[in-house]
């Protein structure tokens, strides 16, 4: 094999010799490498892209899920306001609706009373500690010693648990929904239960601890009214109050069913 060739004028050319992708030039003494065995084919290589976290999906569903569930809460809101008998709630709007996680953690409220919406929470987690919440069942108070504000304030609570699409309870907790309302009378020295010269709690209206309402199905209305008719200073208005009442049950029956 010849290393140069002649181009007719005396001169020698050189060239390279190709194997594949690769061109052998001479040494500089001007040798070829003669054994094209001896060149190494550097084989092309697939370069696999590092995978790049994109946050948008999350972001996306994050939201999604968001006004989903504000969306719950409004329309228990809503449920509320038209069921209602009383002006507080019904021309008010004295109320507040919210969802809840399991652990008793606001996850998210409708734009409504801001006092309320933060104690939504407490409450709950102090009726999870003092009152067994089980499927079926719905509970009340307006104690401040569970997470109440003034008496008048009356906070209904339901446990929610997830069902099969036949309607059987299996009986895992997704949470809970709450409302809470203004009654414009509960009872104490005074109407409008909100006396300034009240020494004792129970002089401020009708002291509700943790009550049932509905227990696994079962309403407890009858109990409801004898609470409020028997208190030492009992209320003025019990219809009202339990229209209202039934009222803030229906919108916990359309937050649980959402």
């Amino acid at each position: 094999m010849r290393a140069a060739t002649g181009d007719g004028g005396g001169r020698v050319r050189r060239r390279p010799w190709v194997c594949g992708f690769l061109s052998v030039w001479p040494w500089s003494g001007g040798d070829w490498v003669q054994d094209v065995s001896q060149i190494i084919r550097i084989p092309s290589r697939r370069i696999t892209p590092i995978p790049v976290y994109d946050p948008r999906p999350e972001a996306v569903q994050l939201e999604l899920f968001t006004h989903r569930f504000a969306a719950i809460a409004r329309q228990m809101g809503e449920r509320l306001q038209r069921t209602a008998v009383s002006t507080n709630v019904k021309e008010r709007l004295d109320f507040s609706c919210a969802l809840l996680d399991p652990a008793g953690e606001l996850v998210v409220n409708a734009p409504h009373i801001p006092v309320h919406l933060g104690a939504l929470g407490l409450c709950v987690r102090r009726l999870r500690e003092t009152i067994a919440m089980e499927p079926g069942d719905v509970v009340v108070t307006n104690h401040p010693g569970f997470g109440g504000s003034h008496l008048p304030d009356v906070t209904v609570v339901t446990p929610v648990y997830e069902e099969e699409e036949g309607g059987t309870l299996l009986g895992t907790l997704l949470g809970y929904v709450a409302s809470r309302a203004h009654h414009a009378e509960i009872g104490g020295i005074r109407p409008g239960s909100m006396p300034p010269g009240a020494r004792r709690l129970i002089e401020e209206g009708v002291v509700i601890p943790p009550a049932y309402l509905i227990r696994r199905g079962e309403p407890r209305w009858d109990e409801m009214r004898r609470l409020l008719l028997e208190a030492p200073f009992p209320t003025r208005a019990v219809e009202e109050n339990l229209a209202d009442l039934r009222a803030a049950v229906a919108a916990s029956h359309r937050g649980a069913e959402a």
